[in-house]
């Protein structure tokens, strides 16, 4: 199953700096498998939880996570 751009924007945004090394060369599983290591990174600090939908991705965007998008979203579009 696909990771959610938005939950995957805030496990990369929290993710330590130097476990995002090489993103450019890796595959997108890679990536997935990556993200899906590194999720606590967003998941501890109340930004994302567990999904109650079982047909659907694990985890969900909190609302308080979705503050933090629309924080990240100017620096996506400038490409801080």
């Amino acid at each position: 199953m696909r990771i959610p751009d938005d939950i995957e924007e805030l496990v990369l945004a929290f993710m330590e700096p130097e476990k995002k090394n090489g993103l450019m060369r890796m595959s997108r599983a890679e990536i997935d498998e990556l993200i899906m290591r590194e999720i606590a990174c967003a998941v501890e600090p109340g930004f994302l939880e567990k999904s109650p939908d079982k047909d659907s991705f694990p985890y969900r965007v909190t609302p308080r996570g979705r503050e933090i998008l629309q924080m990240l979203a100017p620096c996506k579009r400038s490409g801080r």
